[in-house]
C-alpha cells in the first residue's frame, strides 16, 4: 500500500510511503452514539451519526531518514496537511512521528475527508 502526506498550499516538502503497512485504525468506524440509564430501567441512546473527523490514521511503513525529517518538518511547520491512503485523501492534523531504525510511525487526526477512493 503507498500512503502520501503534502501540504495544502504549494510547497516542495512532500513525502509519499510505499511501503506501508496495513494501518491498525484505517478501517475502524465508529459513530456519535451515547447510552444513558433511565429511572424507568430503560436506557436513552443519542445518535448524532458518524463523522469522518473522529478518525485517527496511524501509518506504520519502513521509511529513509529524509523521509523522517520531511515529516517532522511537516508537522512543525503546518496545522493542517493531505493525507492520502487506500480509502481516500483527508484533511488531516499530523499529532505524532516517531522514527526509529527505519520504522516510522505517523498518527494524524482527521478533520475531514476530502474524496473517496
Amino acid at each position: 500500500m503507498t500512503a502520501g502526506i503534502s501540504t495544502t498550499t504549494a510547497s516542495v516538502r512532500q513525502v509519499v510511503l510505499d511501503r506501508v503497512r496495513a494501518p491498525d485504525k484505517l478501517g475502524e468506524l465508529t459513530r456519535r452514539v451515547s447510552r444513558t440509564a433511565t429511572l424507568d430501567g430503560g436506557v436513552a441512546l443519542t445518535d448524532q451519526g458518524y463523522s469522518d473527523g473522529d478518525r485517527t490514521l496511524v501509518i506504520t511503513a519502513r521509511g529513509t531518514e529524509e523521509q523522517a525529517e520531511n515529516v517532522a518538518y511537516l508537522l512543525r511547520n503546518y496545522s493542517t496537511v493531505t493525507v492520502s491512503v487506500a480509502d481516500g485523501c483527508y484533511l488531516a492534523a499530523l499529532s505524532n512521528l516517531t522514527y526509529v531504525d527505519g520504522a516510522l510511525q505517523i498518527t494524524a487526526l482527521v478533520h475531514s475527508r476530502l474524496s473517496e477512493a
